[in-house]
């Protein structure tokens, strides 16, 4: 069912997806399934952020890390971080938006992947709305390139960063300048990307090492 519901996000058809997430949720209920149930929250604020129910999403988003980190499942923990500060992001509510990427960031680094290019795509986002369009478009072009190798399907949410970014970038750079920047962060290694964050966006004083 979680699955089926997926394949509405990704066909943008949410009015579906929340029913079949809603009935997952039913039956992670029903058979105490901790994980299902939790699966089907996770995909159910996803959906409430798409339609614009950006508070009820953020709700849930506080919800899940509550339930990871008292379980102590740092893997889920880092997911479910990373989706809040999307929703935070969204909300407006900055600051929590960057500590909830920045608890997340090293647990990513140790795993790589889709999620860590997710994770740093939401620091491109935070570094652009901070006015730092040069350490933004670098890393814009890291998971860009990362997302072009491994055949990755952009998200809805990762869509809508992306062209959010587009709006920020205008005013200040050139498409040029843009292109030399996305280049450098193309050709940088996973670490690179995160040291790269850990030193230009990450304020002083909250080190995540």
């Amino acid at each position: 069912m979680i699955q089926l519901g997926i394949y509405h996000v990704l066909g943008d058809q949410m009015a579906e997806a929340r029913v079949c997430f809603s009935r997952a949720l039913d039956i992670g209920r029903d058979l105490k399934d901790v994980n299902r149930e939790s699966e089907a929250l996770s995909n159910l604020a996803e959906v409430e952020y798409l339609e614009g129910n950006v508070d009820r999403a953020v709700e849930l988003g506080r919800d899940l890390v509550r339930r990871w980190r008292l379980a102590r499942w740092q893997e889920r923990l880092a997911k479910s971080l990373t989706n809040l500060a999307s929703y935070l992001i969204g909300q407006g509510s900055l600051s929590e938006a960057r500590s909830a990427a920045a608890e997340a960031l090293p647990m990513h680094s140790e795993t790589g992947g889709r999620h860590l290019r997710y994770c740093l795509l939401q620091w491109s986002l935070l570094g652009a709305l901070d006015g730092q369009y040069a350490a933004s478009a670098k890393l814009m072009g890291f998971v860009s390139a990362g997302k072009a190798s491994s055949g990755e399907e952009m998200q809805p949410i990762e869509r809508q960063i992306f062209k959010r970014l587009e709006k920020l970038f205008e005013p200040s750079l050139s498409a040029a300048d843009i292109e030399a920047y996305a280049a450098e962060g193309a050709r940088w290694r996973a670490q690179e990307a995160v040291r790269f964050v850990q030193g230009q966006l990450i304020a002083p004083g909250s080190s995540i090492t």
